[in-house]
């Protein structure tokens, strides 16, 4: 409890200084207008509100309003943020204006003057229409589904809304029944806090706004598509005047069906270039290796992260430009997660490359996507980092290949061929045996306890020495703890990273920890790796716990 209200105390203090002191702030100055909603009937009030991203308030010389009645303001808000360590404040004033007389009506540009400089914003537009009595026989709401495209290509993520256009309050909705969507990968949207609801225009009437549903879609295959239908429930506010104004009682409820329009989709975008593979939208690569010096004829594994718009189901890996004597022996993926972020899908998986080193000298492999922009229609190629290894002459095979053949040849059985007696031969080789066998024991207890003494060793020399950075990121520090559990990993059960599966891998260390060290050891891997390749989040505090925990648990 103290703890807490310390926090909320500090984050108090924070607010009143961000609003007190003059801060330098960041980036680039912005000035801009905005209304909302953009459509109203006569009579109705609107907002108009002006912003300032990366400067404080100055003066502010307001355009021409002399066809609105002003009903309040200026609201002021002031609103700051930290990302990265870089400071951004938006200061922002409201005004609430009623609309007089029916038009579409052009609010000018404003004038901000603040640090010495004139700002200017742009200028926006409000529709006011002529409020008038509707028939019995005007429909309450409609509803209707709007695509992101009408000609999209297969493998392309498709946002299809399910839109509720209403005219009276209303009480609760549902999707009974959804659509088949025959031919795509589709996903539905959890996350429609951020899609905001409006006003807009349909047949001359003005309606209200919600987005019921969101559909991700990722077509499969061409061809034409549209005609299913979804079947919605939507019920009524109580309309009585007994009750308006106490509660929000259910009131008449609706069975309506809601067609999907017929679009097109093509197999690909027009000239389309050698090497496309169907990423469509924006993607970013990222990589993540270990060994920078190598031995011809070693496999150097590789870890290979795309990020992007792609479908969860079937998103391909990148291709890579390989220096001369460099060969991709084979690639599997290890993981795939899926986020809702930006009323879309980001899809993230990554692969397990294993490239083959056939010749000596500098080794480089380069990463690449070719994706299409729908929005500028160009193709773009995207580069991952330059990974560098040097790969040492040597050839793994040459030790087997140079065992020589014994020749042939008679000799007097009854001595060793150096004139050793035959009974001292085999009278001194069971006791060699012997003395081998008890230095065998020796250092088989010396060497072997529970764990192989190698890895252990450098494992716990790397904790140790990624305990003491305390200059690095958190990233940084996990990837270099994840780098060291992994090098430990493999000493110990001697299988290959491209065939580490999670329930083949639970399977092997249970063999050498038993099953609490090595589920133990086994979260703390999935933790590091969430950091090092995922979203997640770990304060420097944190990972030094968890850092001592591998060190007592392995020590």
């Amino acid at each position: 409890m103290t703890l807490q209200k310390a926090w909320i105390g500090t984050v108090l203090l924070l607010m009143v200084l961000s609003a007190v002191v003059p801060v330098r702030l960041f980036g680039t100055v912005q000035f801009e207008a905005q209304v909302n909603p953009d459509a109203v009937y006569a009579g109705e009030t609107f907002e108009l509100s002006f912003s300032l991203t990366g400067a404080d308030w100055g003066e502010i010389d307001l355009p021409d309003l002399s066809a609105f009645e002003r009903v309040s303001g200026p609201a002021m808000a002031i609103r700051t943020t930290i990302i990265n360590g870089r400071m951004e404040r938006v200061a922002t004033h409201t005004y609430r204006l009623r609309a007089m007389d029916e038009g579409t009506f052009t609010i000018p540009e404003a004038r901000m003057f603040a640090d010495g400089k004139i700002f200017t914003s742009s200028a926006v537009q409000v529709m006011v229409l002529h409020r008038e009595e509707h028939a019995p026989t005007d429909p309450p709401f409609l509803a209707k589904v709007s695509l992101s495209c009408d000609t999209c290509y297969v493998g392309q993520q498709i946002a299809l809304d399910l839109v509720l256009y209403s005219r009276v309050p209303i009480a609760d909705y549902a999707v009974m029944e959804e659509a088949e969507l025959t031919g795509f990968h589709s996903r539905r949207y959890r996350n429609l806090r951020n899609i905001r609801s409006g006003r807009d225009t349909l047949d001359g009437r003005l309606y209200n706004t919600r987005v019921l549903a969101r559909y991700i879609l990722f077509p499969q295959h061409r061809g034409k598509f549209g005609g299913e239908h979804f079947e919605l429930r939507v019920v009524e506010e109580d309309r009585d005047p007994r009750w308006r104004g106490m509660f929000r009682l259910r009131g008449e409820v609706h069975y309506t069906r809601v067609k999907i329009p017929e679009f097109t989709v093509l197999s690909a975008p027009p000239n389309a270039p050698e090497g496309f593979d169907g990423h469509i939208g924006d993607f970013e690569i990222s990589t993540v290796y270990r060994e920078h010096q190598l031995k011809q004829g070693e496999l150097w594994p590789v870890s290979v992260i795309v990020r992007g718009d792609g479908d969860p189901a079937s998103m391909r890996p990148p291709a890579f430009a390989l220096s001369e004597g460099l060969v991709l022996a084979d690639i599997r993926l290890q993981r795939d997660d899926v986020t809702e972020r930006g009323g879309g899908l980001r899809t993230t998986r990554e692969w397990q490359a294993l490239f083959r080193t056939d010749s000596a000298g500098l080794a480089t492999i380069d990463p690449y996507l070719i994706t299409y922009q729908v929005d500028l229609d160009t193709f773009k190629k995207i580069r991952g980092e330059r990974i560098n290894a040097f790969v040492d002459p040597g050839d793994p095979l040459a030790e087997r290949e140079g065992e020589a053949v014994a020749p042939t040849v008679d000799e007097d059985l009854s001595r060793h061929r150096d004139g050793i007696p035959i009974w001292v031969v085999y009278t001194g080789l069971p006791v060699l045996l012997f003395i081998g066998f008890v230095f065998y024991l020796f250092f088989k207890n010396k060497v072997t306890g529970d764990t192989a003494p190698e890895g252990k060793e450098a494992l716990l020399k790397k904790l140790k020495q990624a305990a003491t950075l305390s200059g690095e990121s958190e990233k940084s520090q996990c990837a270099k703890v994840l780098d060291a559990l992994d090098q430990y990993i493999l000493h110990l059960i001697k299988v290959p990273m491209s065939e580490w599966e999670e329930d083949l891998l639970r399977r092997h260390l249970v063999e050498e920890l038993g099953a609490d060290r090595s589920e133990k050891l086994l979260v703390a891997r999935k933790r590091l790796t969430a950091v090092v390749f995922g979203n997640r989040s770990e304060k420097r505090k944190d990972i030094s716990r968890l850092i001592n925990d591998l060190l007592s648990d392995l020590g």
